[in-house]
């Protein structure tokens, strides 16, 4: 992979810094989320601005002539030339091209948004406009960002903002090298087979998870303010892998009050959970981790998946399983009966 092609981390990583900025997090995750490009998203400018050296160069010769015939006008004295729907002028003292006209790009309009999670993209780089399904976490997003305003563009930027954007919560990623904003949707091809999971963004929404928070702990939902306990937190785990898998919410209380996560690098809780996994449950739970927004607080989802090798076992108590709201030592017989379902 080359040096300049963005993974996963490092994308989870920009989008955990901009989360406290809606706007940025959505123009940063609807690219890579989407494959769209920041003209399509934000709306490309009419104005576009060339070192004239840079401007000549090109791999079609159809473009170089026309771009040559520009050129050769301007510095012959003309102050504009009308060409392709814009308006040619030199500036700069001559060093620079500018071109100037209207943009068949409109970016995100709020009008075009659907009930059901749908958004119209008013003109791609291609000829027709396409509807897209956004994620149901992103949707939330964008209805929590739109608010009552039901017309006009959803992001009222500049295109050449976008870059800038990228560039900070690069650095605030500690992302080495550049970053352009046509790595995002590169990423998207590359990786769309397993989006969001890679990006540890949630299946649930907060209306959702809230609803279960309604419903208090069960045989499938468990809360716990904090992993300050490895060995109870693992004792969970295991117990759901037993049983039909389930839910752990970090950063909720017994009574259901969000307290938000403390670990706010979803990539480190994300670690620490894969370490615990290793040193108490045998075999290793399969688990995913994801975060979501609760009262404008963080937590962090741990969705555990059924065991496919039951049964498992925790180190230092034995095979645990969930019973109501709570986990219990396995039954001898319900042990035996794990292992002859293997024969």
């Amino acid at each position: 992979m080359e040096k300049n092609s963005l993974t996963p981390t490092e994308v989870r990583r920009m989008l955990d810094q901009a989360e406290n900025n809606l706007g940025d997090y959505l123009i940063l995750a609807t690219m890579a989320l989407t494959g769209l490009s920041r003209g399509e998203i934000v709306g490309a400018r009419g104005e576009t601005t060339w070192h004239i050296t840079r401007f000549m160069k090109s791999k079609d010769k159809k473009d170089t002539i026309w771009k040559e015939r520009i050129v050769k006008r301007l510095q012959a004295g003309e102050t504009d030339f009308q060409y392709k729907g814009k308006t040619w002028r030199l500036i700069g003292n001559g060093k620079y091209v500018r071109g100037t006209g209207k943009s068949s790009i409109t970016g995100l309009l709020r009008e075009n948004f659907q009930d059901d999670c749908r958004i119209l993209v008013q003109e791609r780089l291609r000829q027709k406009p396409t509807m897209i399904k956004l994620h149901a976490f992103l949707c939330e997003k964008y209805k929590s960002f739109l608010g009552n305003i039901k017309t006009g563009p959803v992001f009222d930027i500049a295109d050449s903002t976008v870059p800038r954007i990228l560039s900070r919560y690069g650095k605030l990623a500690g992302i080495p090298y550049k970053l352009k904003s046509h790595m995002l949707t590169e990423f998207y091809q590359r990786y769309q087979w397993g989006l969001p999971g890679l990006l540890g963004i949630t299946e649930y929404t907060s209306e959702s998870i809230e609803a279960m928070i309604r419903g208090g702990e069960n045989e499938e939902v468990e809360f716990k303010g904090r992993i300050t306990d490895s060995k109870d937190f693992c004792e969970t785990m295991v117990a759901f892998a037993n049983r039909i898998g389930g839910i752990i919410l970090l950063g909720v209380d017994d009574q259901g009050n969000p307290l938000g996560d403390s670990e706010m690098d979803l990539t480190e809780v994300e670690k620490k959970i894969t370490n615990l996994n290793h040193e108490y449950c045998d075999p290793h739970v399969r688990v995913s981790v994801s975060r979501v927004r609760i009262k404008d607080k963080n937590a962090t989802v741990v969705k555990v998946n059924e065991g496919l090798d039951k049964p498992y076992w925790l180190k230092d108590k034995g095979f645990v399983i969930r019973n109501g709201s709570s986990d219990r030592i396995m039954k001898r017989s319900e042990v035996k009966g794990f292992f002859a379902s293997r024969v």
